[in-house]
């Protein structure tokens, strides 16, 4: 396991991109929902996911997809963005041992819970990056949510407000 969350960690800092967020598992923090925001729904994976409505929807190249990209997009600038990575496991994992591998490669990772489903966060600094990393049910599949620039403190409310978002549906 520890070969294949490096080696996607690796490709995703090299393919694409991230942008801000960070809260301890204690804390309560109020975010507000994503002004002019669409919910999209990822159905095949069970989550939804509301983004700016104007952010333009990125064709994921073969080579992308290979790597486990489900979706990306960019504001109509194209300076800011946030992608999505689902890539499973050989054998079953929890949260804490993908907390203490992305620790011992990347910066401020720290757990959470977003609507009840635990994540871990990070960043990767000379990447610019910021993730939150969450396992699908069984732990055997690893859901990635990736946020471009992380040094973009205008983007850190609306990243926020796209992680508020993230919701399982049934």
């Amino acid at each position: 396991m520890k070969k294949t969350l490096a080696l996607f960690l690796a490709v995703m800092m090299l393919v694409l991109v991230t942008g801000a967020i960070a809260e301890t598992t204690s804390d309560v923090v109020n975010v507000a929902t994503v002004e002019n925001g669409t919910v999209v729904p990822f159905t095949d994976y069970n989550f939804q996911v509301t983004l700016p409505s104007d952010w333009n929807v990125l064709e994921v190249s073969e080579e992308q997809a290979a790597t486990g990209i489900i979706y990306s997009c960019a504001n109509p600038e194209s300076t800011r963005s946030f992608t999505i990575a689902y890539n499973e496991f050989e054998q079953a994992t929890d949260i804490d041992a993908v907390a203490a591998e992305l620790a011992s490669e990347y910066q401020n990772v720290k757990q959470l819970r977003i609507n009840d489903i635990p994540f871990i966060t990070y960043d990767i600094t000379e990447s610019d990056v910021t993730g939150l990393v969450t396992l699908g049910a069984a732990g055997t599949g690893m859901y990635q949510f990736v946020f471009y620039p992380a040094s973009d403190a205008e983007y850190g409310p609306l990243a926020l407000q796209i992680a508020a978002s993230i919701t399982s549906i049934q």
